[in-house]
């Protein structure tokens, strides 16, 4: 949608990933031809995205699992956790390690938990999870970002892969209740209510007669 620059572009439609991959040799240089098909539709549109830094042979994969939060990549401070997911393609016969390095405004060890500066991908294993949680201060400090960059050594020297997510301050949670009410018969009815706004994820409401 419009999002209030003049210059802008709105693709309506489905997405669904291709992966394309050939047999190549280190130092030579490839062309990549991409060609689609568009109909006489005027409802859907049509177009290829790259990923970036998608052009890599057998380049380490992330990606973040964020268990509560408010969407795929932000994790909120003191509210569930996320696992870094890395997935190394091609041959995992042998072990192998990678180079973690990390930036960002968010703070290893003060907003997070930390992160190892080296993975060990076991003989046998494609995918190596690291537990994250964003660590809950107390303090208002917008929203931050953390950088995490992975080198892994290849035959062609190395491959880096970058993966950015967010840690942010939990939303706050209002209740609103209604006003007291009294029954003064035995049999009598009365209406209850109460009210949530703000916050995140599910909401329960406990009803206490003590």
């Amino acid at each position: 949608p419009q999002n209030g620059s003049p210059f802008y572009v709105q693709f309506d439609g489905f997405t669904v990933v291709i992966t394309a991959y050939a047999q190549v040799v280190c130092g030579e240089t490839y062309h990549i031809k991409l060609a689609i098909g568009d109909a006489s539709d005027t409802i859907l549109d049509s177009g290829v995205f790259i990923e970036a830094g998608s052009f890599q042979s057998n380049a380490i994969t992330l990606s973040t699992d964020i268990s509560s939060g408010g969407v795929d990549s932000v994790l909120y401070e003191g509210c569930g956790q996320a696992d870094l997911v890395m997935f190394r393609a091609g041959d995992v016969t042998l072990a192998d390690s990678v180079q973690v390095l990390l930036g960002g405004t968010g703070v290893s060890g003060v907003d997070y938990s930390g992160i190892p500066s080296q993975v060990v991908f076991p003989a046998g294993i494609d995918t190596v999870l690291i537990p994250i949680q964003a660590l809950a201060d107390g303090i208002q400090e917008g929203l931050e970002d953390v950088i995490v960059t992975v080198i892994s050594d290849g035959d062609c020297g190395q491959d880096t892969t970058i993966l950015v997510f967010y840690i942010a301050d939990p939303p706050e949670l209002f209740l609103t209740i209604g006003a007291d009410t009294t029954v003064a018969c035995p049999g009598d009815s009365a209406w209850v209510n109460a009210s949530t706004a703000g916050g995140f994820g599910q909401r329960f409401l406990d009803w206490n007669t003590g």
